[in-house]
């Protein structure tokens, strides 16, 4: 019986990691220390048969868990194309971003085209080095059947991403919402969901073809 219990108490562990994984971060650990997100406003779009709805909430300073799997992946899934605007891709760093958000298009939709537009602040050696890096990336998705493209321009502004399914996500850092770890051989160095954020402001909007 005791066996039988023991057994029970940890299928039913495993289940609940199982089911919270991708919808709330750190379901097992103790959470005491880590901001909360601020309250969230939540709105019912018109016109969206996904089941989603728009949302507007604060990843608050030293927050964990939110990976862009979390923050991008709802919107992924039956998207074609994506355009990202963030003027800051180009710190090697920013490129690894970058990089990452396409890893995680190619793995879980059914992306054929990822445009980003960014911008031109900084030393050109360092631009020059973030294009060379780029063009390695749209070699690579090329050969996965993704059409990559980029530019950059002086006249950007806002951070975005843009899906054609009609979603668009707007955080305020961009993709630029993790702080430096302390030791760069720490396991949060390479596991986002272990790493703590900056803090921004994440809005959802969901704009329609006839809008």
């Amino acid at each position: 019986l005791e066996e039988r219990k023991r057994v029970a108490g940890f299928l039913a562990d495993s289940l609940a990691l199982v089911t919270n994984f991708a919808a709330d971060p750190l379901p097992a650990l103790d959470r005491s220390n880590v901001p909360a997100p601020t309250s969230e406003v939540v709105v019912e779009p018109t016109k969206v048969e996904s089941g989603l709805r728009e949302r507007h909430y604060e990843i608050e300073e030293e927050a964990i868990g939110y990976t862009y799997e979390r923050i991008f992946r709802p919107y992924i899934d039956d998207a074609k194309s994506i355009i990202v605007e963030d003027a800051y891709i180009i710190l090697p760093y920013q490129v690894d971003n970058f990089t990452r958000f396409c890893a995680l298009a190619v793995r879980h939709g059914a992306v054929n085209n990822i445009e980003l537009i960014s911008g031109l602040k900084g030393e050109q050696a360092a631009i020059d080095d973030a294009d060379s890096r780029l063009e390695a990336l749209r070699r690579d998705l090329e050969k996965r059947g993704v059409t990559f493209s980029y530019s950059r321009t002086r006249a950007i502004h806002d951070r975005e991403v843009r899906f054609d399914n009609g979603w668009i996500v707007k955080v305020g850092r961009g993709l630029d919402i993790y702080k430096r770890p302390e030791d760069w051989h720490a396991v949060d160095a390479h596991d986002f969901s272990l790493r703590a954020c900056k803090q921004t402001k994440v809005d959802v909007f969901f704009r329609s073809s006839n809008d």
